[in-house]
């Protein structure tokens, strides 16, 4: 009986150094992965990030870009307007003259 305890105990103890071994392989296993996962969203924190400057800076040059042509057609409008009114006027002083002439004769 006493050398079938001694068996037993030899046993569990070969089981629970075996245990003991893959709890501490699998909690290597574990830090590692835990490692590998906080550098991998490191990293995709810094992607996010430079992606959202890209677009931020897009935006920056579309609005800068919008604004340039927006300037642009307002000095067009503004230039077309100051012709309208001189040919209205030049229009005008060319029908006074006309009527001037026309009462001449």
């Amino acid at each position: 009986a006493n050398s079938k305890l001694k068996q037993i105990e030899k046993e569990y103890t070969q089981k629970l150094a075996k245990s003991s071994q893959i709890i501490a392989e699998l909690q290597t296993t574990i830090s590692s992965l835990k490692e590998e996962n906080s550098q991998q969203q490191l990293a995709a924190e810094r992607r996010l990030q430079d992606v959202r400057q890209k677009f931020e800076d897009e935006k920056k040059q579309l609005i800068r870009d919008n604004d340039q042509a927006i300037k642009v057609l307002q000095d067009e409008l503004e230039n077309r307007s100051n012709q309208v009114n001189f040919l209205q006027k030049r229009a005008s002083i060319l029908q006074e003259e006309l009527t001037t002439y026309q009462g001449r004769r």
